[in-house]
C-alpha cells in the first residue's frame, strides 16, 4: 500500500495498491508546478497490505491467473534457493506464467512453421492391418483417441496410408490403477522416408561457454514434439486406424526417424538471436547460465520472452531453476568449471574387492580391455594375474590390494575416460546377468570409454526373461542414462544376446517387450552381436553386485518337506544306534554339511574343464553343489553350471534338506533336465561310511537328484627326475600319442600330484620337437604394413602368370600385368613360360605401349627369376622386386584380379573352352572400364583422362554435348590438368584404402620379432598328408620387418615371410632315459 504524500514542493502521490515486480513498482504522480521537477533518491512511504481489511473486486480471470501461478509455484523445486533467489524466480513465474503448461491445459503449437515429410523415390504406401486388442483395452484406446482429438493433435483421415496402433503399459498411478500410452508403429514408414539430417552444435564449444558461471537453469519443453505441427500435405503419411475410425497426426509424432533432427532444427531457430553467452540449446535441452543473480534473472526473462514469442510451453516439473550445479550433456556444470559426471565412474570407484579367483579373473579381463592405454599394465596387474592361475590358493595380499586400487584409479583417470567424439558413432556395450545390469559407452574411433554404468535388478525385474533383461539393460537403463550422447545420433549397440538383433522383426512380442521397443523408436541405432568372450566390459559390470542377491533360504514347511524331514530323523537315529569306535562320529559328519548362501553363474569352456571339475569335486566343508544342464551327467562341463556356494559354519544334518529344496526351487525357473551333486571322498571319512551313503541315496531318490561320489587314490611325487620321467612316459609312448597339454594334465591328475604340475607339463610339451614339427599349433600372423604407392601411371607394375588348358592357338598361359596406381590391367596369352617368351611379351605388349616402369614386382617363379629378365631390367634401369615364397599377399591386388578373370571366362566360355585366348581383350576392356574400389575411378579414366565410350551408352548419346578442341595446346593443357587431378585423387583414395585394410587386418595380428641366432621352424608348404608340417630348426640370421633371413644349411640362406615360421623350443632334458624297442 502506497500512502498519499507530498514528495516535493507541489508534487503529490495518492493512496494506491501496487505489486512489486523485479524490485520496481508503478506510481501515478501529480506535479502542480508549471516547471519540470526532477526527483532524486525518492523512496515512497509504504505499508503492508496485510495491515488493512480490503475487498477484492478483481475479475474471475485474475482469480484464475492467481490459481495458475500457485500451481506453477507448487511444482517448482526451490529447496536449494535462498530467499532472494526464490523471490526473483517467483517474480519471473508471475510475469511469464503463460509459458508453462499445466495438466488440463490445451497443448498449443509453435508459430515457427511446419515440418514436411519427404518420401524416397518409388516409395509405396504403407498399409498394415491394425493389431487386435483385448476388450479391456478398447475403451482405453477410445478414451485416449478422443482426448487427442479434443487437444487438436489428430484429425479424421481418408489416407491410403495406415500404420498399426500400439498400447504400451505405463507405471500405475498413485492409487495403483493401470495406465497405458498410445503409440503408432512407424517402422515401415521410416523405411520409406528420406533422412532429414541437421548438424548438431559442437558440444565442446557449449561446455566451454558454460565456464565461470554461477547460476544455471535447465529448461524442458512439455511434450516437445507435439508442439511442432506437420504440414497438411504430409499428415496422410502418419495415418493410423482404430476400431471405428481412421486418423492422422497434426503434430510431429514420436517414432519417426526424422523427428529428432526436425525438432532440433526448430529449437535452434527458436532461440536464434539470443546471445550464446547466456543461453545454449542442444536438441531439446536449453541451458541458461549467468555469473550473478541479477544477470541470471534478466537472462531467464529474455529466454522466457522468446518462448512466449514463438509460443513454446515448458514442463515446469522437469525444469531446474537457478541451480549452482547441474548435470548437462553428461557433465557436471558448476562454478568450479566443467567436470565429468561423477556417475560415469562411480561404478568403478565402488567396484568391490574380489573374493575369489573367478572375481579376480573377471576384473582383470575388464581392465585388460584398456591395457593399450595403460602404461606398464602387465607389471601393475601381475599380483592379480597370479591369483587367476590354476592350482594357486586364493590369498588377498597387500600387493593385490595396491594393484587393485591402482588399476581402478587409472580406469577413472583422464588418460582412460575421454570426452565424447560427436563426429563418430558411439558404441554402447550392454549386458545383463541374473541380478544386475551393466553398460559401457565407448568412442568408436579410439575404443576408449566415455562412461560406465551398472545397477542391480529390482525384485520385480529378477523374474524377467533373458531377452527382457538384456533389453532392459540396453534400453530402460543404458539409453536413458546416456541419452545426452545418443539422442539424435546413430549409434551401435553391441550385445552377446543374439535375439536382440531381431528385436524389431518380432511378430508377436510380449507387452513388456513392446513397451521397451516402442521407447526405442526415437533412437537411431543398429544392434550387433558379439561373442560373450568379447563382451568383457559390460559383462563384468553386470556381475559386480553379487552381494545384493537374495539369500537362498526357505522357511515354509510343505507337505513334501515334512516327509523329507521324517526321513532325516529316521536316518539320524540309525546312524547313532550303529555307531562304533572306527566309524565316523555324527558330529564329524554334520560339519561336512553346510547351508547354501548365494548363487552365481559360471561359464566353462572345454579348456576350463579341469577348473570346473576342481570347483565341484572339493570338500563339503568348502563345497559346491552343482546342477548340471547336460542330460548325461559326467565331467564334461561345456555349458552353463549353476553353482551354490556354501560357507564354513557347520549345520545340523537337516540343513541338507534345505540344499535339496533350494535346488528344486531353482529348477522350477531354470528347467534343467538333470540335477546332480558331486562329492569327493572327504579324506577317507565322511560319506564313505555305510549309513551316510545310504541316507544320501534315499534322500536323493525321493527328489530325483543323482549323487556322484568320486574316490581317488592319488600319489604325490616329490622327486624332480621322477616327475619329468612320468610326463615323458605319458607323452612320448605310443599309448600317450603326444597328447596335448590339457589331456596330458587331466590324465596325470588321476594318478599323481605335485606342485606346479601344469607348468611342468606345459614346458615339456611345448619343447617336444616331435610335436613342434608335426602339429598345427596356433601361430599368430605378423602385422601387415603399407607398401609404397606410385605417383604416376605405370610407374610400378605387378606381373604374374595364370595357367589354363591349351587353346586352339597353342597358348597355355596368361601373363597378367597391372599398374599399381591406376589398377589398369593388360593380359597377354603365351604358349610357354620360358624366360625369353615372357621377357619378349613384357617388352612388346607392355613397355612399348605404356612406357618403361621404374619398378616391377613378381613372385619367385622361375619365369621371373632368370638372367634374361634380369638383363632386361638392368638395361632399362628397372628396379626388380620379388615377393617371398608362398606369400601371395605381396602382389594381392593382381591376385584379386585373377578371381574376376576366372569368373569372366567361365561366364562366356560355353562349350568351346579352348578359345579362351580370344576373350582376353574383352575381359581387359570390361575390367578397365569398371570403377575400382581402391581408387574410386575406372582404370581407363585414370590412364587416358576421359570416360570410355561403352556399347551400352550408344543408344543414349543423342543430344550429348561434346566440348570442342580449339587448338592442341589447349587440349594438352586440359588433359594434363585432368590427369593430374584424377591421379592425385586416386592416389589419396588408394592410400586411405590401404590404411583401412591394414588397420582392419592388424586387429587380430601381433608383430612378430626374432632374435639373431634364435632357432625357428619353417612351414612345409609342399607337403603331402603324412609329411611333417614344419622343417627345421633353422637359425635366424636377420630380422627385417615382415621377413626373416634363415640359414638352411652352411652357406645357403633363404628369405621367408614371418607368417611361415615359428619359434622352436629346445627339448627338456630328463636324466632318466627311456628305451623303446
Amino acid at each position: 500500500l502506497i500512502l498519499n504524500q507530498e514528495i516535493a514542493n507541489g508534487v503529490f502521490v495518492a493512496n494506491c495498491m501496487t505489486r512489486v515486480t523485479d524490485g520496481k513498482i508503478k506510481l501515478r504522480i501529480l506535479n502542480t508546478n508549471e516547471n519540470i521537477v526532477k526527483l532524486k533518491n525518492f523512496i515512497p512511504k509504504t505499508e503492508p497490505l496485510s495491515n488493512y481489511e480490503y475487498i477484492n473486486f478483481c475479475s474471475n480471470d485474475n482469480e484464475d491467473i492467481e490459481k495458475r501461478i500457485e500451481k506453477i509455484n507448487a511444482n517448482v523445486d526451490t529447496k536449494n534457493l535462498n530467499s532472494e533467489e526464490e523471490q526473483s524466480l517467483r517474480s519471473l513465474i508471475r510475469k511469464y506464467h503463460d509459458i508453462f503448461h499445466l495438466d488440463g491445459d490445451k497443448l498449443t503449437y509453435t508459430n515457427l512453421g511446419e515440418q514436411k515429410l519427404y518420401l524416397k523415390p518409388y516409395a509405396t504406401p504403407v498399409y498394415k492391418k491394425p493389431y487386435r486388442f483385448p476388450f479391456t483395452q478398447r475403451e482405453e484406446i477410445k478414451k485416449q483417441v478422443e482426448q487427442m482429438r479434443k487437444d487438436d493433435l489428430i484429425e479424421p483421415s481418408v489416407s491410403e496410408w495406415s500404420s498399426p496402433l500400439l498400447v504400451v503399459p505405463k507405471k500405475p498411478d498413485s492409487q495403483g490403477n493401470k495406465r497405458f500410452r498410445l503409440v503408432v508403429d512407424y517402422r515401415l514408414l521410416n523405411q520409406r522416408l528420406q533422412d532429414d539430417k541437421f548438424p548438431l552444435p559442437n558440444i565442446e564449444n557449449i561446455l566451454d561457454s558454460l565456464g565461470n558461471s554461477k547460476y544455471f537453469s535447465c529448461l524442458d519443453l512439455a511434450n516437445g514434439y507435439y508442439q511442432y505441427k506437420i504440414s497438411p500435405e504430409s499428415r496422410p503419411y502418419t495415418a493410423f486406424q482404430t476400431e471405428n475410425n481412421h486418423w492422422q497426426l497434426k503434430r510431429l509424432p514420436q517414432g519417426l526417424k526424422i523427428s529428432p533432427g526436425a525438432f532440433s532444427r526448430m529449437m535452434t531457430l527458436a532461440i536464434s538471436g539470443l546471445s550464446p553467452e547466456f543461453a545454449v540449446v542442444y536438441m531439446d535441452d536449453v541451458c541458461v547460465f549467468s555469473k550473478d543473480l541479477t544477470s541470471h534473472t534478466k537472462n531467464l526473462a529474455q529466454v522466457f520472452e522468446r518462448l512466449r514469442k514463438v509460443n513454446l510451453k515448458l514442463n515446469v516439473s522437469k525444469c531446474q531453476f537457478m541451480s549452482k550445479s547441474v548435470i548437462y550433456l553428461g557433465h557436471q556444470i558448476s562454478e568450479a568449471g566443467c567436470l565429468p559426471d561423477p556417475s560415469k565412474y562411480e561404478v568403478i570407484k565402488n567396484y568391490p574387492r574380489p573374493k575369489s579367483s573367478d572375481e579376480v579373473k573377471r576384473f582383470t579381463a575388464f581392465a585388460n580391455y584398456f591395457r593399450k592405454f595403460i602404461k606398464n599394465f602387465a607389471a601393475i596387474a601381475l599380483p592379480l594375474n597370479k591369483l587367476t592361475r590354476k592350482d594357486v590358493t586364493f590369498a588377498w595380499t597387500d600387493e593385490c590390494e595396491f594393484a587393485f586400487q591402482k588399476i581402478k584409479n587409472i580406469l577413472m583417470s583422464p588418460e582412460i575416460l575421454e570426452f565424447p567424439d560427436f563426429n563418430e558413432p558411439f558404441i554402447l556395450q550392454t549386458d545383463a546377468s541374473g541380478f544386475a545390469l551393466g553398460s559401457v559407452l565407448l568412442n568408436s574411433k579410439t575404443g576408449k570409454p566415455i562412461a560406465y554404468q551398472s545397477r542391480t535388478l529390482k525384485p520385480s525385474e529378477v523374474n524377467y526373461s533373458t531377452i527382457e533383461k538384456e533389453l532392459l539393460s540396453s534400453l530402460v537403463f543404458s539409453v536413458k542414462i546416456f541419452r545426452p550422447y545418443l539422442y539424435g545420433k546413430h549409434f551401435i549397440v553391441k550385445t552377446d544376446h543374439r535375439p536382440l538383433v531381431y528385436l524389431f522383426s518380432m511378430s508377436n512380442p510380449s507387452s513388456r517387450l513392446l513397451k521397451f521397443r516402442t521407447a526405442l523408436q526415437d533412437y537411431d541405432f543398429t544392434v550387433e552381436y558379439i561373442k560373450g568372450t568379447d563382451n568383457v566390459l559390460a559383462d563384468s559390470l553386470s556381475r559386480i553386485s553379487i552381494q545384493e542377491l537374495q539369500k537362498l533360504s526357505v522357511n515354509v514347511m510343505t507337505r513334501s518337506k515334512a516327509r523329507k524331514q521324517k526321513l532325516i530323523e529316521n536316518e539320524k537315529q540309525k546312524m547313532n544306534e550303529n555307531k562304533t569306535e572306527n566309524q565316523i562320529k555324527y558330529d564329524q559328519f554334520t560339519e561336512l554339511i553346510t547351508k547354501p548362501r548365494s548363487v552365481c553363474q559360471l561359464i566353462f569352456t572345454k579348456n576350463d574343464l579341469l577348473k570346473a571339475e576342481n570347483k565341484i569335486h572339493s570338500n563339503l566343508s568348502r563345497s559346491n553343489f552343482a546342477i548340471n544342464e547336460k542330460k548325461n551327467i559326467g565331467f564334461s562341463f561345456e555349458k552353463q553350471l549353476l553353482v551354490i556356494k556354501v560357507p564354513h559354519n557347520p549345520l545340523d544334518i537337516s540343513g541338507f534338506d534345505e540344499i535339496i529344496y533350494d535346488m528344486k526351487e531353482m529348477n522350477k525357473n531354470l528347467k534343467i533336465t538333470n540335477m546332480a551333486i558331486f562329492i569327493t571322498e572327504f579324506d577317507k571319512t565322511g560319506l564313505k561310511t555305510k549309513h551316510a551313503e545310504k541316507f544320501l541315496k534315499k534322500f536323493a531318490n525321493i527328489n530325483k537328484i543323482k549323487i556322484f561320489t568320486i574316490n581317488r587314490n592319488v600319489k604325490e611325487i616329490k622327486e624332480r627326475e621322477k616327475q619329468l620321467q612320468i610326463i615323458k612316459d605319458l607323452h612320448v609312448l605310443p599309448s600317450g600319442g603326444h597328447a596335448g597339454i590339457l589331456k596330458t594334465y587331466k590324465s596325470l591328475t588321476r594318478y599323481y600330484v605335485w606342485n606346479n604340475m601344469l607348468d611342468d607339463i606345459q614346458n615339456y610339451i611345448r619343447s617336444c620337437k616331435t610335436c613342434q614339427l608335426n602339429k598345427h599349433l596356433p601361430n599368430p600372423r605378423t602385422t601387415m604394413r603399407i607398401t609404397t604407392t606410385a605417383h604416376q601411371c605405370f610407374e610400378k607394375i605387378y606381373i604374374d602368370l595364370v595357367t589354363l588348358p591349351e587353346s586352339y592357338e597353342g597358348n597355355r598361359y596368361i601373363m597378367t600385368v597391372q599398374c599399381e596406381l591406376t589398377k589398369f590391367v593388360e593380359a597377354v596369352a603365351l604358349p610357354t613360360k620360358e624366360a625369353d617368351v615372357v621377357a619378349r611379351a613384357l617388352v612388346e605388349k607392355v613397355f612399348l605401349q605404356y612406357g618403361i616402369p621404374k619398378e616391377i614386382a613378381t613372385d619367385q617363379g622361375t619365369e621371373f627369376l632368370n638372367e634374361t629378365l634380369n638383363d632386361v631390367c638392368k638395361l632399362l634401369r628397372i628396379k626388380k622386386l620379388n615377393s617371398t615364397a608362398y606369400h601371395h599377399e605381396s602382389i594381392g591386388a593382381l591376385e584379386n584380379s585373377h578371381k574376376m578373370l576366372g569368373s569372366y571366362l567361365r561366364a562366356f566360355l560355353k562349350e568351346q573352352k579352348e578359345d579362351w585366348d580370344k576373350w582376353l581383350p574383352f575381359y581387359t576392356f570390361s575390367y578397365n572400364t569398371k570403377v575400382h574400389e581402391s581408387t574410386n575411378y575406372t582404370p581407363f579414366e585414370l590412364l587416358y583422362g576421359r570416360l570410355c565410350r561403352l556399347p551400352s551408352n550408344l543408344n543414349f548419346e543423342d543430344g550429348v554435348r561434346i566440348d570442342p578442341v580449339y587448338d592442341y595446346d589447349s587440349y594438352y593443357s586440359d588433359l594434363k590438368q585432368k590427369l593430374e587431378i584424377t591421379n592425385r585423387d586416386a592416389r589419396e583414395y588408394l592410400l586411405e584404402t590401404k590404411n583401412k585394410r591394414v588397420n582392419a587386418s592388424n586387429k587380430n595380428r601381433k608383430f612378430k620379432s626374432f632374435v639373431i641366432g634364435e632357432k625357428v621352424l619353417l612351414k612345409n608348404e609342399a607337403r603331402s598328408k603324412l609329411d611333417k608340417v614344419y622343417h627345421g630348426p633353422f637359425k635366424v640370421l636377420q630380422d627385417d620387418n615382415e621377413n626373416v633371413l634363415i640359414e638352411i644349411k652352411p652357406g645357403k640362406t633363404m628369405t621367408v615371410h614371418k607368417d611361415r615360421v615359428k619359434s622352436f623350443y629346445e627339448t627338456m632334458v630328463c636324466s632318466i632315459s627311456l628305451k623303446i624297442d
